[in-house]
């Protein structure tokens, strides 16, 4: 898949803008295993999940005894699916991982407190503003869109997204010390509703 990305012409002159390409997320996958000769499901164990703590991340559907993938059907009925239900396995490093919410919240605490210059973490604090920096000044940054709000006194890291199963969305205040999460087991439009309440419920309780 990647091979057949990259016979395709760039969407804009290579490193004149960002563009937004789940498919680069496959190359950057490709690229780590080229590089270190492992998988990359094996790198984010090692690299990501274990010293984080995330003992119940994972890749593909959450499985059985957790909640299950629902499509929409209409404006109020949802299709339930089987457990194992995900986007193919070749599409992963763009959006297989699963976790609960508390080991998200791990993620997302590693990314606040990089974003806050901290030290002392997975990576550098150069490495942190390199990832959270707006390269071309078009709002995003390497995996976060960079949207200001006054609810957080500045500017949020934040990512939102579905495989059409599931929905999720985070949001990262570095300058109130905080960051909301939330996710549901519904895709489309009716799970980025639901996020998107819930998100606003929780900046109105917190803060």
């Amino acid at each position: 898949m990647v091979a057949s990305a990259l016979r395709q012409a760039p969407a804009s002159e290579p490193g004149s803008r960002f563009e937004y390409s789940n498919v680069g997320y496959l190359v950057a996958g490709a690229m780590a295993e080229q590089t270190t000769g492992q998988a990359w499901e094996e790198l984010m164990r090692r690299l990501v999940f274990g010293p984080l703590g995330m003992t119940t991340a994972g890749f593909g559907a959450p499985g059985r005894g957790q909640p299950w993938g629902h499509v929409a059907r209409g404006c109020e009925a949802v299709s339930f699916l089987r457990a194992d239900a995900d986007i193919p396995e070749v599409l992963g490093p763009n959006g297989t991982v699963h976790s609960t919410l508390a080991d998200w919240a791990a993620y997302a605490s590693l990314h606040l407190q990089g974003a806050q210059g901290q030290s002392g973490l997975l990576l550098k604090p150069a490495s942190f503003a390199e990832l959270h920096r707006d390269h071309f000044a078009q709002g995003w940054a390497l995996g976060w869109e960079l949207v200001d709000r006054a609810w957080a006194r500045g500017r949020t890291l934040t990512h939102r997204g579905s495989n059409g199963l599931w929905y999720a969305v985070i949001w990262i205040a570095p300058s109130r010390n905080v960051a909301f999460l939330a996710a549901t087991n519904c895709g489309g439009e009716e799970g980025r509703r639901a996020c998107g309440a819930a998100g606003a419920a929780m900046i109105k309780k917190f803060l």
